[in-house]
C-alpha cells in the first residue's frame, strides 16, 4: 500500500545547517534512572515495558505519573492487528521511534501496551505542572511557560551561551524528548521540532498536541506549545501508565 504521507530526514539536515549558527552548542544529559528505582516501585511504575512487537522501553516517574522514556515504535495494535501503513511514518525509527496519525492513536484495537494509554490533554498538563509550569499557563494555547519546563523535558538542548544553571535544567525530568519532527501530506523536517499527540479531540478534524523546538533562533525555543492540529499529521507518541 502506498504511503499517504512522508517523513523527511534530508529536509531536517538541510534546514538545520541553514538555521543553526556555528556558534550554537548542544548540551546532552542522560538521566540517571537508577536513582529513582525505589520511587518507581513505591508508585507501581515498572522499570521497563514491552509492546506487542517485543520492543522494550524504559520508563520514568515524573511527579505522580509513570511515562515511557522513549517514543513508541510499535507496528501492531495491542490486539495483534497490523497498523495500516497510511497511519504511520518513519524518519529514523531507531533514534526517534515512529510517527503516528491520530487515527492510530485512538483506534479501539489499542496503540499502547496493555495498561498504558496515550495521554489526554489534561494528563499532559499534569506533566507540565510537575516540571514547574505555572498553573495559570497550562490551559493557555500557543507557546507557554517560563523556559525551564521545555529544557526539563529535552534529552539535549542547544544554546549560544550556556550557564551552569541552564545546563542543570536539561532533561532533569528524564522525559528525554528528541526532535523527531513530524509528517504530513508533504515531507517535513526532523532535527528542529519534537511533537507529541494527546488523545483529546478538539473537533472532528483536529486534536490537541504538544510541540517543543530545538531551533536556536526560534523566539519561543524554551517553551512548550499547546495547540490543536489536523488529525492527518504524523507525530511522536509517548504512552502513560493508566491509573
Amino acid at each position: 500500500m502506498k504511503k499517504l504521507f512522508l517523513a523527511g530526514s534530508l529536509a531536517g539536515i538541510v534546514l538545520g545547517a541553514l538555521l543553526m549558527p556555528a556558534c550554537v552548542t548542544p548540551h546532552s544529559v542522560q538521566f540517571d534512572h537508577a536513582a529513582q528505582a525505589e520511587q518507581k516501585v513505591a508508585a507501581g511504575c515498572p522499570a521497563s515495558i514491552t509492546d506487542r512487537d517485543g520492543n522494550r522501553y524504559g520508563t520514568v516517574l515524573i511527579g505522580e505519573q509513570c511515562w515511557l522514556a522513549e517514543n513508541l515504535r510499535v507496528m501492531h495494535y495491542r490486539d495483534g492487528s497490523l497498523i495500516p501503513e497510511e497511519h504511520w511514518a518513519v524518519i529514523d525509527e531507531h533514534k526517534y521511534g515512529r510517527l503516528y496519525r491520530w487515527a492510530a492513536v485512538t483506534n479501539p484495537a489499542g496503540l499502547c501496551p496493555t495498561g498504558w494509554v496515550v495521554p489526554s490533554d489534561v494528563e499532559f498538563q499534569q506533566l507540565e505542572l510537575a516540571v514547574g509550569m505555572p498553573g495559570e499557563a497550562v490551559k493557555q494555547t500557543g507557546w507557554r511557560g517560563t523556559g525551564d519546563e521545555s529544557r526539563a523535558l529535552k534529552q539535549f538542548d542547544v544554546s549560544r551561551e550556556w550557564t551552569e544553571q541552564t545546563r542543570g535544567q536539561v532533561n532533569r525530568s528524564g522525559f528525554s524528548a528528541l526532535p523527531a519532527g513530524g509528517s504530513s501530506w508533504v515531507t517535513t523536517a526532523d532535527g528542529l521540532y519534537g511533537d507529541f499527540w494527546t488523545r483529546t479531540e478538539h473537533s472532528s478534524e483536529r486534536a490537541w498536541y504538544r510541540s517543543l523546538t530545538w531551533w536556536s533562533m526560534h523566539p519561543s525555543r524554551d517553551r512548550i506549545r499547546r495547540v490543536h492540529v489536523d488529525k492527518g499529521l504524523g507525530t511522536s507518541v509517548r504512552c502513560l501508565l493508566k491509573t
